[in-house]
C-alpha cells in the first residue's frame, strides 16, 4: 500500500515541535522510539536478508528440506525478535511525536502478516518436506521475502525521516527560526 506525501506545508507529519517539550528538547517517550526504531531497522536487515534467501528458495529446487527449515527458522527469530520492539513501541504510542505513531501503526500490520506467512511455510514444511514445490508453499516463501522487504523499507524510511526532523530541529535552532 503506497501512501502519498502531501506536499503542502511540512505535510502530514507537520511541525517540528510536536516531538519537542516546551523547553525544546525530545521527549523521553520519542527519543526512546527513535532509538527502538533504530534497533527494529538493526533486527529487519537481518530478517530481510533470511528472507530473500527464502524467496530465491520458491523457484529453485536444488535446496533441501533443511534448507528450507534452516531459513524458516532463522526467520522466525527474527520476527519474533521484531515482535519485542514492536510490542515496546505500540505500549509507549500514544506518547510520541505523530510520525512515530504513523510509523508504528504501518509496521505492526505487515510484521503479523509476514509472521503468519512464516508460520504457515513452517507448518507446511514440517507435514510435507518433500512437496516443497506446491504452489500454496511457494507462494509463501514469496510473500515472507516481500513482506520482509516491505517492512524493512518502511521502517528504513520512518528512520530517515526521523533523522531528517531532528536534524532540520537542530538548524532552526542554529538560526533562531523557531521563534520566527
Amino acid at each position: 500500500m503506497k501512501h502519498q506525501a502531501q506536499t503542502s506545508g511540512r505535510g502530514k507529519y507537520q511541525s517540528s515541535r510536536n516531538s519537542l517539550t516546551a523547553s525544546g528538547l525530545e521527549s523521553h517517550e520519542s527519543l526512546r522510539s527513535s532509538r527502538l526504531l533504530k534497533d527494529l531497522q538493526v533486527v529487519t536487515s537481518e530478517l530481510n536478508r533470511h528472507a530473500e534467501t527464502l524467496g530465491t528458495f520458491a523457484t529453485r529446487p536444488e535446496f533441501s528440506w533443511q534448507s528450507h527449515a534452516s531459513y524458516l527458522n532463522d526467520v522466525r527469530e527474527q520476527i519474533n525478535e521484531a515482535g519485542v520492539v514492536i510490542k515496546e513501541l505500540q505500549d509507549m504510542q500514544h506518547d510520541v511525536a505523530p510520525w512515530q505513531q504513523e510509523a508504528i501503526s504501518r509496521i505492526h500490520p505487515v510484521a503479523l502478516q509476514l509472521a503468519n506467512h512464516t508460520e504457515a511455510a513452517i507448518v507446511h514444511l514440517n507435514e510435507n518436506q518433500n512437496l516443497r514445490f506446491v504452489s500454496e508453499y511457494r507462494d509463501r516463501l514469496t510473500a515472507i521475502s516481500d513482506h520482509s522487504s516491505d517492512l524493512k523499507n518502511t521502517i528504513d524510511r520512518f528512520v530517515d525521516y526521523g533523522e531528517t526532523q531532528r536534524k532540520l530541529n537542530r538548524l532552526e535552532g542554529d538560526l533562531d527560526l523557531a521563534s520566527s
